[in-house]
């Protein structure tokens, strides 16, 4: 089973939640595409990417994306 998660802004402290969440329901593959989310932000993701680098995996967007533009490029990442 796998998991897309879309992340904007500053919500570091919502993704970590939903993260761990799947890790503990045994999600293999768990996919971050992060839309051009805040820099601190950024940073806790980057050390959560190095923790979890077996199932973990995070596309870093530079702009933000449209609607479900975001969404269907973490599928391709599948």
């Amino acid at each position: 089973m796998c998991a897309v998660i879309v992340t904007y802004s500053n919500r570091f402290g919502l993704l970590k939640q939903v993260i761990k969440s799947c890790i503990e329901n045994e999600i293999s593959t768990i996919i971050v595409v992060d839309n051009n989310s805040t820099s601190e932000s950024k940073e806790q993701l980057v050390l959560f990417e190095q923790k979890y680098s077996k199932v973990l995996q995070v596309i870093y967007l530079d702009k933000i994306l449209v609607l479900l533009e975001d969404t269907k490029l973490g599928f391709r990442g599948l």
